[in-house]
This record gives structure tokens, C-alpha cells and sequence, in this order.
């Protein structure tokens, strides 16, 4: 069973069952401001080494994104010919198959 002795004053006259935030911790601050002290050596030390933390991880270098970028291969099935391209997106890859197409069609070398 817990205790009364656990719970803040305000948080008893209220009904409020919450835990009291302790002293040296980041919530501890929390407390003090919101009942109108000044945080005590403890609790600052505390929202100091838990800012430190913050900016160490928001300056660490961080790897390098990849991009993957589908290729879309398109190969020509006319006797002979074995042209094989790959372009990025499918409209490009569509425009280069229709273009090879044209050009079998009025006899080129392709």
C-alpha cells in the first residue's frame, strides 16, 4: 500500500494520487517552477546534463541518407538488335522505347 507521506500536500487536498516529482531529475524542475521556487542545485544540474544530452544528439553526425532509385531497363526483342538502356523513371524509359521503336521501323541500324 502506498503511503500519504509519497504525495505532494496539494496533490492530497486535491484527491490526487500522482507521485511527487523527486529532486535531480527533469521533472523535479517541472515542481519547483510550477509551485513558484527556484530549482535547487539538484534539479538544475539535472535540466542541464538533460540539455546537454539534446544538443549532443542533434549535433552527431548522422549517416548519410541513400537514395534508392529504381531503374526502369528496357530491352529491345527485335532480332539482332540487344539494346539494352535503364533509365529513372518509367516515362523516360517509355520515351527511349518508343524512340528505338520509331527507328526500327525507318530502317535505322538500331
Amino acid at each position: 500500500m502506498v503511503s500519504d507521506l509519497q504525495f505532494a500536500p496539494e496533490q492530497l487536498a486535491t484527491g490526487k494520487r500522482r507521485r511527487e516529482a523527486r529532486c535531480g531529475t527533469e521533472p523535479g524542475v517541472k515542481r519547483h517552477r510550477r509551485l513558484g521556487e527556484k530549482p535547487c542545485r539538484a534539479c538544475q544540474d539535472a535540466k542541464n546534463a538533460a540539455n546537454r544530452r539534446r544538443a549532443a544528439a542533434i549535433a552527431a553526425p548522422r549517416p548519410p541518407r541513400v537514395t534508392v532509385t529504381r531503374l526502369y531497363e528496357v530491352e529491345c526483342r527485335a532480332l539482332g538488335c540487344g539494346v539494352i538502356g535503364a533509365w529513372a523513371s518509367r516515362t523516360d524509359a517509355e520515351t527511349a522505347r518508343q524512340k528505338h521503336r520509331d527507328e526500327h521501323r525507318q530502317g535505322g541500324d538500331r
